[in-house]
């Protein structure tokens, strides 16, 4: 079951609802009615230390959920089931514009209006194949009521507005609105963002497989909506699925954490009590074939079970796939899928040739084959139920979340969701059934080998996929044209103004719900630390409920790296766990990594001083954590992967550059402006620069190009040539170590760290970061990709963290992307989303825009935006609350393992948290309009980057791009 994977977080204390609950004797009283609910089922779940309610709304027959938690971090959440017929993309156009103003909120966009006006530690929305829902977290009682009241009228009583459904929808309007004469295009937040989604291979592959494998259902709809289709959406078409759609009857609503009950019932009855009950629709389930299918598409170029097959180098699998070199990696949508009522299998392999096709699907079914036969090695399924142990143990911040992320699609197909929950009972169940002989191999042969209902679908790279899509749009813009008559044409100009004339209203949100500067505390949240040096490298400790799990950091800093290795560092790190070492073969270890650990991560470091943006320090950082039986176990096999990797291990090493390579590729479409903002970043100071070549899109044309190389010599020199640099000077370069558990175990890791790791791996002298000198290159670079989306960032140099300027930067950034940015960038130019942000750590201010369809315009709006923060009166509700947005983020709670990981990695003790704190809370309009005119004016101390679809003029003529001062690349 997926839910093993995701809920993380067991509480030591006792719940203070189950205590609750044993007064009231709730669990023999099924059946009793609290404010308009009547209570179905109670039951403790023991291994969480909470208790499960199911509730049903008397009147309506809504379904209710409430996990009771000692946990301070409460969640709400309201589900409807939205079985769409088509790939309009209604169901997704409908979440946005739900959130477009309400009956009692008639504001536009109070959804992003309450970021500002909250405490909350979550907030969001999701479309999926068949249910859509709205889920927030807070740990403030007075919030968390604002923030339902907000999203219950949002979801039952939305105004629907024609107006917003064109903006968040799609419209048919001027490339200028202001413009009649200029050309039509088609707009839309949505239509914009699926365009963007579905230029991701990985993305498309994965739906139209979905599409395929469940023809006549919702399934094969593209719920999120396919920009062909979008179009064709109707404005009533939109409102009749809401009243249809949005109704107690069809809704599920969860709540979770450690504020009352009682009061939950109240006021959501309050809400729903006026509705009369309709009877709801059940989502359809595919017919099963009677024969497998094949289908062959295009493309633009370039559990347990599950798990057994596919997770790691040592499974099936990976060996016949992988290995064998047949293709680069796994595809996306590989694995089980839940989430629709059938749930699916699949294994699919990226990077192939179109010849071998037939044999990869004969291989497939070999390994499947085989595995009938022969069944699992026992240590496989006994490293499986290892790892669920470890994942049931983690302390994190977001359990709630998980909780009713994992429950939903169980829940909206009609199962019984607290039984989702109970993942002892499953997995009790589940170490008695294994055991017994033909157990897995049985369900080989039913599910994969005799099983009718399967599909081979295979998507081969066009050259002219994207071409294609954009002349479908062309010609129907010009038909359109063509069809219209005057009055119909004046009608859409008339309609472009009216909508710029809507968007540039000035709204009063005092209408909202909100919290004041009051409810923010004056001071940090301190974590208890203590500092000690064991042989020489200084250990940090945190002493803090972890439910017996014991989490080590180790930092190893490299004063003089040289230029020419830099690249390499991020496969080098990847390597250490994915090559076998001197002693054991790669099966050996992963073998050992799953049994011991909860998996080894070893990443490329790279930290600016708090103090002073020149003072650069990058190395290898390693973390890792077991239970408390495999301590000492878990420091030996750290010490050994940084010491004994086996870069001989060519077959092996290139099967990984390959992997890593495309992984990264699949990464740009999704978030192409991350990458554009660690571009634009990489000019101005020197961490950035480091930064990005480590992960930035420099690293993605980097691994391309090892990936290219069919010879690895030149690369397995370089990865040795790092191993010896840090071998060879182990007692010259920094270490330091740190480690988070609970107080008992402590001595014990103490122990382990200084006779089994530190013999091994020695810490030498603390040491200065070197002054490298670093001259700012500021430019103007156009990344030529081929997407049907763009993503654009731009970006200025700032302050250290500890300057009195970098708290005032922040709340600029707050201010811009609120009260500018948002609306100009996603309202008015229809892109996903756009703002700005200020890393304090980095020194950094950046613009950016995501999924934007005129990049090139964003970045004249990111220009504008400069011009007006400089001089704009802020008033005091505008700076409260992007006051009260920024501390939603910075005291947001935070898993056990990242304890203390500012001081530990970023040199920030608490008094520079605590004096920054109190800038935050001081900053003025004045400071803001200085810091702004100070660092944000000069925009030739500026760089842009930009990632996308080249404008077509510039294709025709490059001097036009020249002369404007951008570099194409690509």
């Amino acid at each position: 079951m997926n839910i093993i994977n995701v809920l993380k977080r067991k509480s030591p204390l006792l719940n203070k609802y189950t205590l609750d609950c044993a007064r009231r004797n709730l669990s023999d009283k099924v059946g009793e009615k609290i404010n308009g609910f009547e209570v179905k089922k109670v039951k403790p779940i023991k291994e969480f230390d909470l208790v499960a309610l199911q509730l049903n709304h008397v009147k309506t027959g809504a379904q209710y959920i409430h996990i009771a938690n000692d946990d301070s971090n409460n969640v709400f959440s309201i589900a409807f089931q939205t079985a769409g017929k088509d790939s309009t993309g209604v169901t997704h156009i409908l979440e946005h514009t739900s959130l477009c103003g309400s009956k009692k909120y008639p504001v536009r966009d109070p959804f992003f209006k309450m970021l500002n006006r909250t405490l909350a530690t979550f907030m969001n929305a999701f479309t999926a194949s068949d249910c859509t829902f709205y889920p927030f977290s807070t740990e403030n009682e007075k919030d968390y009521y604002n923030l339902m009241d907000v999203y219950l009228d949002a979801t039952f009583n939305p105004l629907l507005r024609e107006l917003d459904f064109k903006q968040e929808g799609w419209r048919v309007e001027h490339t200028d609105p202001k413009d009649k004469n200029s050309p039509y295009q088609f707009k839309g937040v949505v239509y914009n963002e699926m365009k963007g989604s579905l230029s991701d291979q990985g993305r498309l592959f994965s739906t139209r497989l979905q599409q395929q494998i469940h023809p006549g259902t919702t399934y094969a709809t593209v719920s999120g909506g396919d920009p062909e289709y979008i179009v064709e959406l109707t404005y009533d078409e939109l409102k009749k699925f809401h009243k249809k759609h949005y109704h107690p009857s069809n809704s599920k609503i969860f709540t979770y954490g450690n504020f009352p009950i009682d009061k939950h019932l109240k006021f959501i009855d309050n809400y729903i009590s006026k509705y009369e009950p309709i009877k709801v629709d059940k989502i359809d389930n595919v017919k099963p074939w009677n024969s497998p299918r094949k289908v062959h598409m295009m493309c633009p170029p370039d559990p347990i079970l599950s798990h057994l097959l596919l997770s790691g180098e040592s499974y099936p699998m990976h060996k016949a796939l992988i290995e064998s070199n047949i293709g680069s990696d796994y595809s996306a949508g590989t694995g089980y899928d839940d989430n629709a009522r059938m749930a699916t299998f699949s294994v699919g392999l990226q990077g192939i040739k179109s010849e071998d096709v037939d044999m990869v699907e004969q291989t497939i079914m070999d390994v499947f084959k085989e595995c009938s036969k022969k069944g699992f090695d026992k240590k496989q399924i006994e490293a499986y139920l290892h790892q669920t142990e470890l994942n049931l143990k983690h302390k994190t911040a977001s359990f709630g979340l998980n909780i009713m992320q994992s429950m939903v699609g169980n829940w909206i197909h009609g199962a019984d969701p607290i039984d989702t929950i109970d993942v002892n009972k499953i997995l009790d169940r589940f170490k008695k059934e294994y055991t017994q002989p033909g157990f897995f191999e049985k369900r080989i042969e039913k599910y994969f080998l005799n099983n009718k209902h399967r599909l081979t679908f295979v998507m081969e790279p066009f050259e002219e996929y994207n071409k294609i899509l954009a002349d479908k749009e062309n010609q129907k813009l010009e038909k359109l044209s063509k069809i219209l008559t005057k009055a119909e044409k004046e009608k859409i100009y008339k309609q472009g103004l009216e909508l710029l004339e809507f968007q540039n209203i000035k709204e009063d949100a005092s209408v909202l719900p909100t919290l004041e500067l009051s409810d923010i505390s004056k001071n940090i949240k301190k974590i208890d630390l203590s500092h000690e040096i064991i042989d020489k490298c200084p250990v940090q400790v945190r002493k803090t409920a972890t439910n017996g799990i014991s989490y080590f950091g180790a930092l190893r800093i490299i004063e003089d790296f040289p230029d020419e290795l830099r690249p390499y560092l991020p496969i080098y790190c990847k390597a250490l766990t994915a090559l076998g070492t001197k002693s054991k073969t790669l099966e050996q270890l992963e073998h050992e990594i799953r049994m011991i650990t909860d998996g080894i991560g070893v990443s490329a470091h790279v930290s600016t001083s708090p103090t002073d943006l020149s003072t650069v320090y990058e190395g290898i950082y390693y973390e890792t954590s077991c239970l408390q039986n495999d301590i000492e176990k878990m420091y030996n096999l750290m010490q050994e992967v940084i010491r004994e990797t086996d870069f001989n291990n060519v077959d092996k090493l290139k099967t990984l550059i390959i992997g890593e390579s495309t992984g990264l590729i699949n990464t740009l479409a999704q978030s192409g402006h991350s990458y554009a903002m660690m571009h634009a970043n990489a000019s101005l100071t020197k961490g950035q620069s480091i930064n990005e070549f480590f992960h930035g899109i420099s690293q993605v044309y980097f691994m391309n190009q090892l990936a290219a190389n069919e010879n690895c010599d030149e690369t397995v020199a370089k990865l040795k040539a790092i191993s010896t640099l840090l071998m060879d000077t182990l007692e010259k370069r920094m270490l330091k170590t740190s480690i988070i558990t609970t107080p008992n175990l402590v001595d014990r890791n103490k122990k382990a760290l200084k006779n089994t790791f530190l013999t091994k791996v020695p810490a030498g002298d603390y040491a200065e970061a070197p002054d490298r000198i670093f001259t700012p290159r500021y430019s103007k670079n156009f990344f030529s990709l081929p997407f049907n989306i763009n993503f654009a960032a731009k970006s200025f140099a700032g302050v250290p963290y500890t300057h009195e300027d970098s708290a005032k930067l922040q709340v600029a950034a707050k201010l811009m992307s609120t009260h500018y940015l948002h609306p100009e960038i996603r309202e008015k130019n229809g892109a996903y989303g756009g703002g700005a942000v200020y890393s304090g750590l980095d020194g950094t201010f950046s613009f950016y825009s995501y999924r934007d369809p005129k990049p090139l315009n964003s970045s004249e709006v990111f220009k504008k935006s400069v011009e007006w923060a400089a001089t704009k009166k802020f008033t005091d509700r505008e700076i409260k609350e992007a006051k009260l947005s920024l501390f939603s983020s910075i005291d947001a709670p935070r898993n056990a393992s990242a304890e203390g990981i500012s001081l530990f990695k970023y040199n920030i003790t608490d008094d520079m948290r605590q004096s920054r704190r109190e800038k935050l809370l001081s900053v003025t309009s004045k400071d803001v309009n200085e810091v702004v005119e100070k660092y944000l004016t000069n925009d030739k101390k500026s760089s842009t980057t930009v990632l996308g679809v080249l404008p077509e003029e510039w294709k025709k003529d490059n001097k036009i791009s020249e002369n404007l001062g951008w570099e194409v690349i690509g």
